[in-house]
């Protein structure tokens, strides 16, 4: 559940250096039942997307992220089917990803999304899903919230500095 009481849900399949990720917000149109997206404009800019496909290759694992030299988002066309979308941990996120065109993009700050000028197209035609929900961890946010954690020191987003006094924190500049 997000913070406006609005749910989601995640889904991340990693292969080799691959990590294909979905993303349904309810907050942004997302679905919260059965059905099919037809994938439409906005689910080609993470600003805007309620059903979001984020493809990303020449990742390495680091820590519990990844560090990845390309993304791609949908263009407008393909299906995601959802067969079910459970509620409750112990439920299943289950459905096909079909005839989806993925583009290469930039990913700004606040998440808009510029396609790649000559950048690699990728097609996937059937990609099937069946996953078992797990609940949320209730943790407090690695360095507020604004950063990553490498080792016992943060490393933090633009315009957050380490914080002096706790350098597993970030604040304002």
């Amino acid at each position: 559940m997000a913070d406006d009481g609005s749910q989601f849900w995640v889904l991340e399949a990693i292969g080799g250096d691959v990590v294909l990720g979905m993303e349904l917000y309810e907050a942004f149109g997302g679905p919260t039942s059965a059905g099919v997206v037809e994938i439409g404009e906005a689910e080609t800019d993470y600003a805007s997307c309620g059903t979001c496909l984020i493809l990303k290759t020449g990742c390495e694992a680091h820590g519990d992220h990844f560090h990845c030299e390309r993304s791609f988002m949908p263009r407008a066309e393909g299906q995601v089917h959802l067969d079910a979308i459970g509620g409750a941990a112990g439920e299943h996120l289950t459905g096909e990803l079909l005839g989806v065109v993925f583009q290469e993009v930039n990913i700004g700050e606040g998440y808009e999304t510029e396609p790649v000028q000559g950048g690699e197209v990728l097609q996937i035609e059937a990609w099937s899903f069946d996953v078992e929900l797990a609940g949320l961890p209730l943790v407090e946010e690695e360095c507020n919230g604004h950063g990553h954690l490498h080792g016992d020191t943060c490393h933090c987003d633009a315009g957050y500095v380490l914080d002096l006094t706790d350098s597993t924190q970030c604040i304002p500049e």
